[in-house]
């Protein structure tokens, strides 16, 4: 399951609709509506992976979270690594722009090139 900066995950990527997406994975388990953000949530349990769709954008899928242990991005098996190996994977490959927040129960990497790269180059082109 390779994870595509700036893409997606495998065959699914950014800014398809959701019913693309449930072409390719089919139904999703669970769906749900979070008011506060206006997206739609689905959980495909078997791919271990959550998707949220804009309803602001005629629901097409602004992020994927992914929490199979077979993901990977460049060429390596991140599910599992600590803080410190994403960081120096990220930085392997070179992105240098990270902030790391600590959340008290769990913390997150945050790299702003990424971000960047994806609002730039997006091929979903919608």
């Amino acid at each position: 399951m390779e994870i595509k900066i700036g893409i997606g995950l495998e065959n699914l990527v950014f800014g398809m609709y959701q019913e693309e997406i449930e072409k390719v994975m089919g139904k999703p388990d669970k769906i749900l509506e979070e008011e506060i953000d206006n997206v739609i949530v689905c959980y495909f349990n078997d791919a271990l992976i959550k998707t949220k769709f804009d309803k602001d954008e005629d629901l097409k899928m602004e992020s994927i979270e992914v929490f199979n242990p077979n993901a990977y991005m460049f060429n390596q098996r991140i599910i599992n690594k600590n803080k410190e190996e994403i960081i120096d994977l990220l930085k392997a490959n070179g992105y240098c722009e990270i902030e790391q927040e600590d959340y008290g129960h769990f913390e997150t990497v945050l790299c702003e090139e990424i971000l960047r790269e994806m609002l730039i180059n997006c091929p979903c082109g919608r």
